[in-house]
């Protein structure tokens, strides 16, 4: 299958939460990595959701932006 195709399944790769207890959880949940710092992420993935309090977006986005991650912005950067 080709990487990127529309029929390529899509999973969990990596797991970031502030509280580390609920991250790995999820991240075991989905066979996925716990991370405990987003500056870690552009080792594993080619894209990311941000879901992070608004006053954060900007940090965060512009970090893995820097990585050369796509994102999706849970709401909206300003």
């Amino acid at each position: 299958m080709e990487r990127g195709s529309a029929a390529e399944i899509r999973r969990f790769t990596a797991v970031l939460d502030v509280d580390p207890e609920k991250g790995t959880n999820l991240a075991r949940q989905y066979g996925a990595t716990y991370l405990e710092d987003h500056e870690l992420l552009g080792d594993f993935v080619e894209a990311a959701v941000v879901c992070v309090p608004t006053s954060r977006h900007f940090e965060v986005s512009h970090d893995l932006l820097k990585q050369g991650l796509s994102l999706l912005v849970e709401k909206p950067l300003a």
